[in-house]
């Protein structure tokens, strides 16, 4: 396997340090954040809040190219440090190191100067429609065989990506053959590639992408002979205000439209005021909107917060995942009785045991796996 090191490492790609254990062709040997930041010295788990992970964060990015074979280099939303990539890059690749990248950042870096370095983009190509799409049945759907389990959240930067990565690792160590399109542009890392680009184009109507889903993954189920099939949904199921709409849940009615989500699981984020009302509106919205229930609700450590005078959000993750794992251990009984199942994917044995009712479900209803 190829050693492998990631700069700038950071909050939005801490699952990676997570589940490294699960990842194909590649050895993760060290994390690099710049010496700005402060992270170094740092567990990886101070970033996500969950249990300890064993990665120390470095600040020596040099240092790093010593014991590695390939870097990947973070598209951070960090302003200042994206215009330092090109010196890091360039002193990996003048050190015959292997340059991966996701295709936005990729497009990014192009977009200031001329790339003369080679880079590998860990992106899914796309197949061509003439691969999936069947033109004699255009414009109808096909009847999906495989049970699907979608990952819904109810905004972004809620864990989504965590519980797909948990849900693999889990049914892959139990033997079952999974098919999967995940939620970050670095899933092929993982070894399953993310959702295809046309779902996300501004020149296919809402028809043509739910139909053009629904071919791809018929495609995949006939391609793949997958027992299980996971589907990571990115944004938001729905408007959480005016001022921050989650594209109104399109990808999630277009995807749950195109194929039949059996098992759904829901991210929120951390609130101290989980009515159950609420969730029991969430629940009738997937029975009529996104025509699925939703039995499943990981509760995050990560705050939405929003500025009231400028309107500006933001997402403030909690120091440790302790208090969301005691808030689950006292009331989770209560929520229960309303079939409302609340877990924390950072907490191991509360995600065993969310795994071990979906496992049940499907074995006891008419779901085959």
């Amino acid at each position: 396997m190829k050693k492998l090191i990631i700069y700038p490492f950071e909050k939005e790609i801490s699952d990676i340090a997570r589940y490294r254990e699960i990842l194909e062709e590649y050895k993760l040997v060290n994390i690099v954040a710049p010496k700005g930041w402060g992270l170094g010295g740092k567990e990886s788990s101070k970033l996500d809040g969950g249990e300890k992970t064993g990665m120390i964060i470095s600040e020596q990015f040099e240092k790093a190219l010593e014991e590695c074979d390939t870097v990947f280099f973070n598209d951070t939303k960090s302003q200042a440090l994206f215009y330092t990539y090109l010196d890091k890059i360039r002193i990996a690749y003048e050190r015959n190191k292997e340059i991966l990248m996701t295709k936005a950042l990729y497009e990014r870096l192009s977009l200031n100067e001329k790339l003369d370095f080679d880079v590998n983009i860990v992106n899914t190509p796309m197949n061509y429609y003439d691969d999936f799409l069947n033109k004699e049945y255009r414009y109808k759907l096909y009847k999906i065989n495989t049970p699907i389990i979608g990952v819904f959240g109810i905004g972004d930067y809620c864990n989504k990506f965590d519980i797909q990565l948990e849900l693999r690792k889990k049914f892959m160590k139990d033997g079952y053959r999974v098919s999967q399109l995940g939620t970050k542009q670095y899933s092929t890392l993982f070894g399953f590639p993310s959702l295809p680009e046309f779902i996300f184009s501004s020149d296919m109507s809402m028809e043509e992408k739910i139909l053009s889903f629904n071919h791809y993954i018929h495609y995949i189920e006939h391609k793949e002979n997958p027992d299980i099939i996971i589907l990571g949904i990115p944004g938001g199921i729905m408007p959480l205000s005016d001022e921050y709409t989650n594209y109104f849940g399109e990808l999630s009615l277009i995807i749950s439209k195109a194929v039949p989500i059996d098992v759904s699981i829901l991210s929120m984020y951390y609130t101290k005021e989980l009515e159950i009302k609420i969730l029991n509106d969430i629940k009738l919205y997937f029975k009529y909107a996104l025509q699925c229930s939703v039995d499943y609700f990981n509760l995050t450590n990560i705050k939405y917060e929003r500025d009231p005078s400028s309107g500006d959000v933001y997402y403030t993750t909690m120091e440790d995942n302790q208090k969301v794992s005691k808030f689950i251990s006292k009331q989770g009984e209560l929520y229960k009785i309303h079939n409302i199942n609340l877990f924390s994917v950072l907490d191991q044995s509360a995600f065993e045991n969310i795994y071990n009712c979906i496992i049940k479900e499907l074995a006891e209803g008419i779901l085959q796996i």
